[in-house]
């Protein structure tokens, strides 16, 4: 597995744990004694945050560039979300890991606007809305974290 299947494995395995608790009643909890070292866990997951900066980097040159479709944001979208879960999880010490974090949310936001608008306007180019519709988009899109 790569460093950011461990981690996304780490993650949804917390969350997953954290639902059964909460479905599970008084009456069938119980005790169990493990005898499983637990360090592993504990332990800070490196990641390879030049390789985030530059799939993100990627993905927005490739699918939300010059010309856009639905298509190609959406996938765009459930792209830098994952690798905006990710980051969200990491401890932030340097001023790269504020950067990347600050890129992966700017692409995120970026995307969900490009996604919103149904039609093209200026360097905002949809493939599958060609046309400017004045009716209903002359208007600013802010979008909130």
């Amino acid at each position: 597995m790569a460093s950011n299947s461990l981690l996304e494995g780490l993650v949804f395995g917390h969350k997953i744990s954290d639902l059964v608790k909460e479905e599970l009643n008084d009456k069938d909890r119980r005790t169990v004694r493990l005898s499983m070292n637990y360090s592993v866990l504990r332990k800070k997951v490196q990641l390879d945050k030049k390789e985030i900066r530059n799939k993100v980097q990627e993905i927005m040159t490739k699918y939300v560039g010059i010309i856009r479709d639905e298509k190609g944001l959406l996938h765009a979208s459930n792209l830098i979300n994952g690798y905006y879960e990710t980051i969200s999880n990491m401890e932030y010490s340097t001023i790269e890991d504020f950067e990347l974090h600050n890129i992966v949310l700017l692409s995120k936001l970026v995307v969900e606007s490009a996604l919103e608008r149904k039609e093209s306007r200026g360097a905002h180019f949809r493939s599958d809305y060609s046309k400017t519709d004045d009716q209903n988009w002359q208007k600013n899109i802010i979008v909130k974290k």
